[in-house]
């Protein structure tokens, strides 16, 4: 056992840290919480290492997301917001279109692959066709400056196109083509015939994502500033 009062010589193969190393290991785990906080990442949290010896980080991301932010920090502001309204448009509407799916025949008619299949084919072209309703308002309001400029403009324009196309859609696609159909407990619009859910899903998807993708992209603008 070591006596208490001798002096400690290094360890042969182990350099003694300086102080001078201690504050740069410092302040280069600080810059990298930073990097993580502006890739999208939560802040680094700390706890009681193993055994109850030290701490410990816990650093969580979600990889896409920091993606998506990466990325549109390197766009103009329009492409960034594109983006993440893309983004938005399609998750929201691939949750939309699971949760409505026992309101159309395919629920019980279809196979499961067959339903997969239907609600994934439908998302997609939910979002290719609430981005082209997004270009198509911008260019109607000859929104050049958008989004700084008639933001809110064309918000309303994206949404009427969207509401426009899904009542003509659903009129032809279940009445005159025959390509799916609406099962009873779906509730209908008088006259045309439209059903309540599909008209809600471009009624309130639209705005709300665009909203959000606003909100995100000014957030990454700010971000990539600092």
């Amino acid at each position: 056992m070591p006596n208490a009062g001798a002096s400690s010589s290094p360890t042969p193969g182990f350099a003694t840290p300086k102080p001078d190393d201690i504050i740069a290991l410092q302040t280069d785990d600080s810059n990298q919480s930073g990097l993580l906080d502006a890739r999208g990442c939560t802040q680094p949290t700390e706890g009681t290492g193993p055994m109850g010896l030290g701490t410990t980080r816990r650093d969580t991301c979600t990889p896409l997301l920091a993606i998506i932010s990466q990325v549109g920090r390197r766009m103009a502001p329009r492409w960034r917001l594109a983006l993440w309204y893309g983004a938005l448009i399609l998750a929201a509407n691939l949750l939309w279109e699971v949760a409505h799916l026992p309101l159309y025949t395919l629920w019980r008619t279809a196979s499961r692959s067959e339903q997969a299949f239907a609600v994934l084919h439908c998302t997609g072209g939910d979002a290719l066709i609430a981005l082209l309703s997004l270009g198509l308002a911008v260019l109607v309001h000859r929104s050049w400056r958008w989004p700084e400029e008639r933001f809110g403009r064309v918000l309303l324009a994206a949404t009427l196109i969207g509401v426009a196309y899904t009542v003509f859609s659903e009129w032809w696609n279940v009445e005159w083509r025959g390509a799916w159909a609406y099962a009873s407990a779906m509730p209908r619009l008088p006259w045309v015939g439209t059903g309540v859910t599909p008209l809600l899903q471009w009624v309130l998807l639209p705005p709300l994502c665009l909203w959000g993708a606003r909100r995100l992209s000014e957030r990454d603008s700010a971000l990539g500033a600092k």
